[in-house]
């Protein structure tokens, strides 16, 4: 269920949203050996913000986010093992845009996070663990928009990213269950322009790089089966275009193109095991054109 409260004091817009969520799930099969799984989980989230838009050279969103989950795993693969995990998170953050002069907008926003875990878990042959971890980050970006005329607009910006660490809960065995995982961080720069012609024709295009650090894999390493880890060093770019050609009131062509590239720049032996999907395999290159006729009846 979920709430959303929308308020105004003067000039300042407040906003409020709430959200729990439960799920009780109970899964098995038997494939020539015995598996099962029962899942209970709570989730509660709460955000409040306050802005102001439209009354001044600058646009600007505060805010504080909280996240609270529960999560009780009970799972057979072969042999039995359990875990409970908990996580406390709070976010502040905030952003804002200011407009220097008709054609250039500068933004620039900021977030704090501390992410708080907890594990209980009890593993075949009385193996157990309980562990405890913090995560600390402080996220931001940066950017400009410039409008070179009222059918055009070009637009640069960097961000940072982050997600936070823990364990392996959706592990099929109880030794990579209990395995940690790091932090994953994100370096994130964009370049794009937006143009419009005569009315008739709309190109959009975008540039992109991604370089994480930690980037948290999920695939099946020998002797472990599947778990979750850390790749050192990832970097993915790309580049997209999108048009829109209206030829007559009554034909449109629709038209995309994308290129992407992405690979493991740094990868330790014990991480090359577990990396045979390549990144899951990604499309290096795709295109598309979709016409299409608006017929009415007479």
């Amino acid at each position: 269920i979920s709430a959303r409260v929308e308020g105004g004091f003067g000039t300042l817009d407040f906003t409020s949203i709430t959200a729990f969520r439960e799920l009780e799930d109970e899964l098995s099969t038997r494939i020539g050996f015995p598996y099962s799984q029962m899942t209970d989980q709570d989730q509660f989230s709460q955000e409040f913000t306050i802005g102001q838009t439209g009354q001044s050279s600058l646009d600007w969103i505060a805010g504080v986010y909280f996240f609270q989950e529960d999560l009780s795993l009970d799972t057979t693969f072969i042999f039995p093992f359990s875990i409970d995990s908990s996580t406390d998170s709070i976010a502040v953050f905030g952003q804002g845009t200011f407009e220097v002069n008709d054609q250039l907008s500068l933004t620039a926003g900021v977030r704090a996070t501390n992410d708080e875990k907890d594990f209980d878990g009890v593993g075949p042959f009385g193996f157990a663990r309980m562990d405890s971890q913090e995560f600390d980050n402080i996220s931001y970006t940066i950017g400009a928009d410039y409008r070179f005329n009222d059918d055009m607009l070009g637009y640069a910006k960097y961000s940072t990213g982050f997600k936070s660490g823990g364990w392996s809960p959706d592990a099929f065995s109880g030794t990579s269950v209990f395995l940690p995982v790091d932090e994953e961080t994100l370096d994130s720069f964009e370049v794009g322009l937006k143009a419009d012609w005569n009315n008739t024709l709309r190109l959009n295009a975008a540039a992109f790089f991604n370089q994480y650090e930690g980037l948290q894999i999920g695939a099946t390493v020998p002797g472990l089966g599947f778990t979750r880890f850390n790749v050192d060093e990832t970097e993915i770019s790309g580049f997209e275009l999108e048009g829109v050609w209206q030829v007559t009131d009554n034909f449109q062509v629709n038209g995309n193109f994308g290129l992407l590239d992405a690979e493991y720049t740094s990868v330790t032996g014990d991480q090359a095991r577990g990396l045979t999907n390549n990144l899951a395999n990604p499309i290096e290159g795709c295109a598309g054109l979709d016409p299409s006729i608006d017929a009415q009846a007479i």
